[in-house]
């Protein structure tokens, strides 16, 4: 079994391409490892890769693989041995090495004294007449534009309009609920978004309003936390009608007919209406103190 390597040419210039040759001759039946693209090439970089079909003559195999290499280092370099490994019918392994390849680089247009590939020139400024001139009045326009921007933006927090008032809890539910009943999500009877959404309008509803973290309990949690409350105890029913209504359709995949989803969106508006403080014109009058008895 042999192995060698060679290259079409020895002295080649910076970057250029050369083609590496191996080939290995081996009886039949045995198994050789070609050279694949993990192979050591030192200071040479494989562009492609290229396999010839292997030819069989008087019980002998030969096969090659043809490298396209380059380099961008010059200098004296050396294609180091190429080990490839067989097998022989009786399970025996081994390997072969071909020959140590040396190879000549040259930078471009070494032949000529100094014209070798050298480093980019450092910018150089160029300053007329007028450059001073230019530098003094565009930092004066920096400047001015600079105070300009900040004026602008003083008087707009001066002038700014004040941000709105919060909204309370049960109008901005009400709105939700509104939106929700206009929406196309009622009007083509999609149960499965309708319930989604409303029980989302409902828990936010319940935190906001009454500081209890619906949004992140399960429906039992919400109805015991609910039956415990001092304010939603005689609701309790109520939201437990809405919560379960949209858990049947979100988690059962329920279909529900329109007028159930009616049904469980006016549960939600009565417990919004039950639950909105009173204006305060229409609350009971507190009762005044009665005098002390002189002389008490």
């Amino acid at each position: 079994m042999s192995a060698t390597a060679e290259v079409d040419r020895s002295l080649i210039k910076i970057g250029d391409q050369l083609r590496l040759s191996v080939v290995v001759e081996y009886p039949e039946g045995y198994e050789v490892d070609a050279p694949g693209t993990r192979v050591d090439l030192g200071q040479f970089g494989i562009l492609d890769v290229e396999t010839r079909p292997a030819k069989k003559a008087k019980g002998r195999v030969t096969e090659g693989v043809d490298f396209d290499i380059s380099t961008y280092f010059t200098g004296r370099f050396v294609i180091p041995p190429i080990r490839i490994g067989y097998r022989d019918p009786a399970g025996a392994t081994g390997e072969v090495t071909t020959e140590s390849i040396e190879i000549t680089v040259e930078g471009v247009g070494a032949d000529e004294e100094g014209a070798d590939i050298r480093d980019v020139a450092p910018p150089v400024v160029v300053v007329g007449p007028r450059t001073r001139e230019v530098v003094v009045y565009g930092s004066i326009a920096v400047v001015l534009l600079a105070t300009l921007v900040y004026w602008l933006w003083r008087r707009g927090r001066v002038f700014a309009s004040p941000p709105a008032a919060p909204l309370d809890p049960w109008v901005r539910a009400r709105q939700r609920l509104d939106a929700l009943a206009a929406s196309e999500i009622v009007r083509q009877g999609l149960c499965r978004p309708f319930a989604t959404e409303l029980s989302e309008i409902v828990r936010d509803y319940l935190l906001e309003r009454f500081a209890v973290p619906a949004p992140n309990m399960a429906t039992y949690e919400i109805l015991e936390a609910c039956r415990s409350h001092p304010q939603l105890g005689e609701h309790a029913g109520r939201i437990d009608a809405i919560q379960r209504g949209c858990d049947l359709v979100k988690f059962a995949k329920y279909e529900a007919r329109g007028e159930e989803m009616r049904g469980v969106l006016e549960h939600a508006y009565g417990l919004v209406a039950a639950t909105t403080p009173a204006p305060p014109s229409e609350r009971a009058p507190e009762p005044e103190p009665e005098p002390a008895e002189v002389g008490a």
